[in-house]
């Protein structure tokens, strides 16, 4: 008999780590893409004559996926 499952049988609150691990490493491949999204996605404040800020043009989805 393997150990991992001698382990398993004496501490069986440890199957609840495995999708966790899974869960967390979703996540920060979630993450990771996200941030990929918001460097790519990146554009040079442009000055209009007559407006008193500079306005970038940004996706209105992204504005959106960002307040959430």
């Amino acid at each position: 008999m393997y150990y991992s499952n001698i382990f398993l049988k004496e501490n069986p609150l440890l199957f609840a780590y495995i999708p966790i691990f899974i869960l967390f490493s979703f996540g920060l491949v979630v993450l990771c893409i996200w941030q990929f999204i918001a460097f790519g996605s990146y554009h040079k404040p442009e000055y209009f004559k007559g407006n008193l800020y500079y306005s970038s043009g940004q996706s209105i989805v992204l504005q959106v996926l960002n307040a959430i």
